[in-house]
């Protein structure tokens, strides 16, 4: 037949269509081509992006519409990728010395009171530890004198109530589990760096222009707020977060951000108190946890007893404050679950400080 080769090239050519539409999905072809589709237009936004040239003028690395522009409107080429890698690095350290940084904060919390796991050597450091935390602030007159009736204990420990009434713990017939170790250490931390702002916060009060000095001169040099009550917000006495709460920060996607919560009230002469809250949120030192009031109240005391207000240096005033003490950690990491360790500090994250 003549014609023969051009029929036989003919079926083939149907066999050929009928096996790809029968062997090839047809999901699997839209794909494709859609693929090739977008393929194609990247390839004219490249062209387009590389007709423009470098780019002219100044660009603000620190305005993202300069560095949005700079993104999306031309290709980096060698002659400007010189001038901006210095700054990319520069910018990537500066990311990773910021973690590094952020996580130092924690190590304080956690600071163990001793390195053993045993119960009762572990609550006698702790006693120790937390007795001279109230040696310091009565001796600075920051917390109530001591009564007649606080008797400290043959084991050297205050009054239940005497320790309440600062935050600190005391055991009631049997020692504290150790997997309340780290909940008691980040506390007992955290009020030891309260009595350092509480102390530094004492201010003088200057003569009264009326009626002249008032108070004997000691309390008009060393006039301080003083503790009433700790109540501790949130967490539980056995989480192994060590009672703390995870907050929503810009950069909980690379760091974590934790706190423990804690109501404070003072009571004091006004100017005293407002030292305090400015001294609180001062976070002046960079190896110790960040400190923020998220709330006040500040109150006249509306009652005396007699005699109470006579030759005193100032009236005094009550001040209610929510405060929450912040530490870092690596994501997922979690806070020790026995008090003997402290988070580490991980180099090299996000790119810098």
């Amino acid at each position: 037949m003549r014609h023969l080769f051009w029929i036989i090239c003919g079926v083939a050519l149907v066999a050929i269509i009928a096996a790809w539409l029968l062997l090839v999905p047809t999901s699997t072809a839209r794909d494709t081509k859609n693929e090739l589709d977008r393929q194609s237009k990247d390839l004219k936004e490249l062209e387009k992006r590389a007709d423009r040239g470098d780019p002219p003028g100044l660009f603000d690395a620190e305005n993202p519409a300069d560095t949005q522009r700079l993104a999306n409107d031309y290709l980096i080429t060698e002659s400007w990728k010189r001038v901006l890698q210095p700054h990319v690095e520069k910018y990537e350290k500066q990311l990773i010395d910021i973690k590094a940084q952020l996580l130092g904060r924690s190590v304080w919390l956690h600071k163990p009171v001793t390195s053993t796991k045993n119960v009762l050597e572990w609550y006698s450091a702790y006693i120790t530890a937390s007795e001279a935390l109230i040696v310091r602030l009565r001796e600075a007159g920051c917390m109530k004198r001591a009564a007649e009736t606080d008797v400290i204990n043959a084991s050297n420990e205050s009054p239940a109530t005497v320790r309440a009434s600062i935050g600190l713990y005391t055991k009631s017939g049997t020692f504290p589990d150790p997997r309340e170790h780290a909940q008691l250490t980040a506390r007992l931390r955290a009020m030891e760096l309260l009595a350092d702002r509480l102390i530094a916060a004492r201010v003088a009060i200057a003569d009264n222009p009326v009626v002249g000095p008032t108070g004997p001169s000691v309390d008009r040099a060393n006039a301080s707020a003083v503790i009433a009550s700790v109540e501790w917000v949130g967490g539980s006495t056995a989480d192994s977060e060590a009672g703390m709460r995870q907050l929503s920060t810009a950069i909980s996607g690379q760091i974590m951000t934790r706190a423990i919560g804690l109501r404070l009230t003072l009571d004091g002469p006004l100017s005293a108190l407002l030292a305090l809250t400015a001294n609180l949120e001062r976070n002046a030192e960079a190896d110790k946890p960040l400190i923020a009031i998220t709330s006040t109240t500040l109150s006249r005391r509306e009652s005396a007893a007699a005699g109470e207000r006579y030759d005193v240096a100032d009236d005094n005033m009550h001040l209610v404050a929510s405060l929450e003490v912040i530490e870092f950690a690596e994501p997922g990491a979690a806070a020790p679950a026995d008090g003997t360790t402290a988070p580490g500090v991980v180099p090299g994250f996000m790119g810098g400080n």
